[in-house]
């Protein structure tokens, strides 16, 4: 488990480096999230499917992810001596303290929904245009969570509502939720990887590009940018959501108001292909060619292995001719 942990979390960090050096400025909105979500499940898949890859014996790549993944033992069958397991002691200890960690973001995550499901629960509903709107009592700001877009009584909205509702519908059609889901649950077991946090942000921001492309092509820019500006700095979030007033508002801003990238940019998404060929050619091999050879002879005993008395029985100790040297008759 520890070598999948390690590769998932290999393919995770250059992935994302693709995305954030080469694609992160484009307004390929669609693209983008595309790629994030595939390259997410890219990462969880390649472990599993490269072992399955057949390469020539003398492709195979020199790369020992078993030894990262602390595989090697010693054996001493002298009863007498007791050494103590520091190894293993240790390595107990990281993976309760990985586990631990899963169980607090699973948590956490279970929180966020609790709080969703109790607005939705206590809220007032009436079905509007295909989906539900949910007046709460509470202080948050719009935000919508699958079919469903919540409005807070005690957040004075009135005069955008429109556009409000419009925005957050397209999250609904467009299944945002599901992406939120998704990455929030792999962060919970690759949460000792920092890139999972850049990848959830990332889809946020490709979800509010995406909306916000959408009205501006029905709306003034101007006026849209001002709507956002006026309750930024309301500083009411909600994890697990697709929020209007998003934190990142600069961000959208100049997205909004940027050049559209040339269509003929769009070849760059297409560098992910020899990033994932490569990855699978290295995981495909756990061990070199030399080394498998050289583990074939299964009588051969292992280094540091001492044979036991029960295992000698039988074994003569004196041989009826004894060896003899040139020159040493």
């Amino acid at each position: 488990m520890l070598t999948y942990l390690l590769q998932s979390s290999t393919c995770l960090i250059i992935l994302y480096g693709i995305y954030h050096f080469i694609l992160a400025e484009m307004t390929f909105f669609k693209y983008n999230r595309a790629y994030l979500l595939i390259s997410i499940l890219a990462s969880l898949m390649i472990p599993i499917l490269a072992p399955l890859l057949v390469l020539p014996e003398e492709s195979v790549p020199v790369l020992h992810w078993s030894h990262l993944a602390g595989d090697i033992t010693y054996v001493v069958a002298d009863n007498e001596v007791s050494v103590f397991d520091w190894k293993g002691l240790i390595g107990n200890i990281l993976w309760s303290i990985y586990f631990v960690g899963v169980v607090v973001v699973l948590l956490k995550m279970m929180y966020g929904l609790s709080k969703i499901f109790r607005y939705y629960r206590q809220g007032q509903k009436e079905d509007f245009n295909g989906y539900r709107i949910i007046t709460t009592e509470a202080v948050h700001l719009p935000f919508s969570f699958f079919n469903s877009i919540y409005i807070s009584r005690h957040v004075p909205l009135q005069d955008h509502i429109h556009t409000i509702l419009e925005h957050e519908e397209i999250h609904i059609r467009q299944w945002h939720t599901l992406d939120v889901l998704m990455a929030e649950m792999v962060h919970a077991f690759f949460w000792f990887n920092p890139v999972m946090i850049f990848y959830k942000r990332a889809l946020r921001q490709a979800h509010e590009y995406l909306a916000d492309d959408i009205i501006c092509r029905k709306n003034s820019v101007s006026s849209y940018t001002e709507l956002l500006l006026s309750k930024s700095q309301s500083g009411l979030e909600l994890a697990l959501t697709n929020q209007f007033f998003h934190s990142q508002i600069k961000k959208r801003i100049q997205m909004m108001t940027t050049h559209k990238t040339n269509r003929h940019a769009a070849w760059k998404n297409t560098l992910v292909l020899p990033a994932l060929m490569g990855l699978l050619f290295v995981f495909s091999c756990k061990e070199s060619p030399k080394q498998t050879s050289s583990d074939t002879n299964k009588d051969t005993p292992k280094e540091g292995y001492y044979y036991t008395d029960k295992e000698m029985e039988g074994v003569e100790r004196v041989v009826e001719i004894m060896p003899e040297f040139p020159g040493c008759e």
